[in-house]
C-alpha cells in the first residue's frame, strides 16, 4: 500500500474478510479524525500563514497579510470567513471547500472505518497490538518500538505502513522550534543537582546512552554499522527491552536505528531531522494573554468542545452543525476574543516581524 487511497482499500477489505475488527483504532477524545488523512500538501507564503489552536487560539485560524499585519477569522472554520478567505492561495483546496475534510472524518466514520464508540478509545496502539484493530496512527519516529513490539504481540502476522503526511516536498510539518517537557525538573525536586548529573552522564558518551535507550550490549541487543542496531531477547527472561526514547534518551547524534527498519521508513526519519521539511508557524514565540476576555475564553471553550463529535464524523449534517457552532461562538463573545488576540499579536509583530522560514 502507497497511499491513503489504497489504505481505504484495505479497510473495506477488512470489513468484508475480518468481521468483528476494526479497520482503524483511533484515540477520538484526544485527536481530529478529519485531520488524520488527506492531508493537502501545504503552501507557505511569508505574507500567510493559517494556524488554529496554537498560542492560546480556541477557533477559527491566523494568517498574516501582505502587509505584515495580522487577521483573525471570525468563524470556527477560518475558510468561512471571507476577509481570512481571500488571502488563501488558490491552490489551497479548503479556499473553495472549506468543509472538506468534515468529508472525509464523515466517510471515515459511516463506512464502519472506526468504532461508533470512537470517543471511548482509550488505547489505539493496544487494541492495534491485541489484534482487536487492523492499523492505528503513529509516527516513523517509534517504528522501531512498534515493529519490536508488533512482532512478539502477532508472530504470525505481517506489520505494513502507509505515510499520511506529505514529505516529498519542503516545508510540509509545522512547527514552532520549541523543545517538549518529557524531561523537566519539578519544582519540588530536592536533589536537582543529582537529577542533572545523570541527565549529563546520558548523554556523556554513546554507551551510556545505548544502555538506556537499547538495553545491555550483547543480551537485548548488538550493534550493526556505526548507527544500527539489531534487537535481540533477552535468554534469561524470554523478553525484548523496549524503552520509550522520547521520554528521556532521544538526541540526534545518538539515536540508533533499527537495522530491520524498511528503506522508506528510514528515509521518513531522516527527513524529520530536516529543518528544509519543516516550516515556522507564524505564531512561534507568542504568548497570548487571555485576562482581558477571561469570561468570553470560557465560554467559547465551552462551545469549541462541541469540535470532537464534529472533527470525528459523528455528526451527519456538518455544514449546519459548523454553522451553528459560528452562531454559538458569536453568542459567547468570539469577536470580542478574536479582536482582542488580533491586537496583541500586531503588537508582537512590530518587534518580531514573521520571516517565513
Amino acid at each position: 500500500m502507497n497511499s491513503v487511497d489504497d489504505l481505504e482499500g484495505f479497510y473495506d477489505a477488512v470489513l468484508a474478510n475480518d468481521k468483528g475488527m476494526v479497520p482503524l483504532a483511533f484515540l477520538g477524545s484526544q485527536d481530529q479524525l478529519m485531520s488524520a488523512f488527506y492531508n493537502e500538501t501545504k503552501t507557505v507564503h511569508n505574507y500567510i500563514t493559517a494556524g488554529n489552536s496554537n498560542a492560546g487560539l480556541l477557533a477559527g485560524g491566523v494568517i498574516i497579510k501582505g502587509n505584515g499585519t495580522a487577521y483573525v477569522s471570525r468563524t470556527f472554520v477560518a475558510a468561512d470567513d471571507p476577509e481570512f478567505n481571500k488571502y488563501m492561495p488558490d491552490d489551497d483546496r479548503s479556499k473553495t471547500e472549506p468543509h472538506w475534510e468534515y468529508g472525509v472524518a464523515r466517510r471515515f466514520y459511516e463506512k464502519g472505518y472506526v468504532s461508533e464508540d470512537i470517543l471511548n478509545t482509550t488505547d489505539a496502539r493496544a487494541d492495534f497490538m491485541a489484534g482487536k484493530a487492523a492499523s492505528f496512527l503513529g509516527s516513523t519516529d517509534i517504528y522501531s518500538s512498534i515493529a519490536t513490539e508488533f512482532s512478539e504481540s502477532l508472530p504470525d502476522a505481517e506489520l505494513g505502513m502507509v505515510r499520511v503526511t506529505n514529505l516529498d516536498e519542503p516545508h510540509q510539518i509545522g512547527t514552532t522550534f520549541q523543545a517538549w517537557n518529557f524531561a523537566c525538573i519539578p519544582v519540588t525536586c530536592k536533589n536537582p543537582d543529582r537529577v542533572m548529573k545523570f541527565y549529563d552522564w546520558v548523554f556523556s558518551s554513546q554507551a551510556n546512552n545505548d544502555l538506556f535507550e537499547l538495553g545491555v550490549e550483547g543480551v537485548h541487543w548488538n550493534a550493526v554499522g556505526d548507527n544500527g542496531y539489531e534487537a535481540s531477547t533477552n535468554p534469561a527472561t524470554g523478553n525484548t527491552y523496549n524503552f520509550p526514547g522520547y521520554l528521556l534518551t532521544w538526541n540526534p547524534t545518538m539515536t540508533r536505528q533499527s537495522a530491520s527498519t524498511p528503506e522508506a521508513v528510514l528515509a521518513d526519519i531522516e527527513k524529520c531531522t530536516d529543518q528544509t521539511y519543516f516550516y515556522k508557524e507564524i505564531t512561534a514565540g507568542f504568548s497570548f494573554d487571555s485576562s482581558a476576555v477571561k469570561t468570553e475564553a470560557a465560554l467559547i471553550s465551552d462551545v469549541v468542545s462541541m469540535k470532537t463529535a464534529l472533527g470525528n464524523g459523528m455528526v451527519a449534517d456538518y455544514d449546519a452543525a459548523i454553522a451553528e457552532l459560528d452562531q454559538k461562538l458569536l453568542a459567547a463573545g468570539w469577536e470580542a476574543y478574536a479582536a482582542e488576540y488580533e491586537r496583541q499579536f500586531n503588537e508582537y509583530l512590530k518587534d518580531h516581524p514573521y520571516e517565513g522560514q
